[in-house]
């Protein structure tokens, strides 16, 4: 349910929602009877303003989601050493998006949009394993943050085109993000920011063809080394005076470095 205004150029909004999501079959199939999954529920509440005029545009928008028994995962594991995904009581997003346009001639516009928000899960547990599949420990971590959720993404492209050429160079920033949902530097990936530059010529009918467009890319441009996915995990063992040392690992997926893609576009 929301309610909408607008008044030439400027627009604002408000709005509820609720949403039900059951689980899939992996949450009951990895699962075990004490252990039976629920189904996740959000209530999400926005609000917005823009303004757009011929030379620029500018919007904001504000939310929250309300999440009650969200579907994470903490660490523990079935009787048949699968990883549970685990109802937690409460958990939430929130933050605010930001976007604007600029176009100061017909040949060219810049558009921007950025994200800052927080994402929580409340009173978070952490089980960990002996060896890794037997005699759990757990933790109380407090709050800590969703796992690959950063808490600041930033876009930008510059944007040409002139009679059949066009092009744009665009850049994004990721920030640090968490691999789990423990809050643990030794499981994140660093921020990142990359650059692609797009071209391409579009030619008019050509031979029965109704048009060719020719492009190419090069995706990050600047050569950054950088990585965007990953998995960790930790277990325990024994030390000499019987109480558990804890031990963590992580695996990151780097990104390819600068490279090209060109392509050809018929239309009939």
């Amino acid at each position: 349910v929301g309610v909408a205004y607008n008044s030439g150029a400027h627009r604002a909004f408000a709005s509820w929602s609720v949403a039900h999501k059951e689980p899939v079959r992996d949450n009951f199939t990895d699962s075990d009877p004490n252990h039976y999954p629920e189904a996740e529920r959000l209530f999400d509440y926005e609000a917005g303003y823009s303004y757009s005029n011929s030379l620029f545009s500018v919007g904001v928008n504000l939310y929250y989601m309300d999440y009650k028994d969200q579907l994470v995962v903490t660490g523990q594991l079935s009787d048949t050493g699968n990883p549970l995904s685990v109802n937690v009581p409460d958990s939430y997003r929130m933050g605010v998006e930001l976007q604007g346009a600029v176009t100061p001639v017909d040949w060219f516009d810049w558009t921007v949009n950025a994200t800052l928000s927080r994402n929580r899960i409340k009173n978070f547990t952490e089980y960990i394993y002996e060896d890794e599949w037997t005699n759990p420990i757990s933790f109380d971590c407090g709050n800590t943050p969703i796992a690959f959720s950063p808490d600041f993404i930033f876009n930008t492209a510059f944007n040409f085109h002139v009679s059949g050429f066009d092009a744009s160079l665009t850049g994004r920033y990721v920030s640090k993000q968490y691999m789990t949902n423990t809050h643990n530097d030794e499981a994140s990936l660093d921020g990142y920011f990359v650059s692609d530059l797009h071209a391409g010529y579009t030619f008019g009918k050509i031979a029965g063809v109704k048009a060719l467009r020719l492009g190419v890319t090069v995706y990050n441009i600047f050569n950054k080394k950088y990585c965007n996915n990953g998995y960790a995990g930790a277990g325990y063992y024994k030390g000499d005076n019987g109480e558990p040392v804890i031990y963590r690992y992580a695996g990151y997926a780097a990104q390819a470095p600068a490279h090209v893609m060109a392509t050809v576009a018929l239309s009939f």
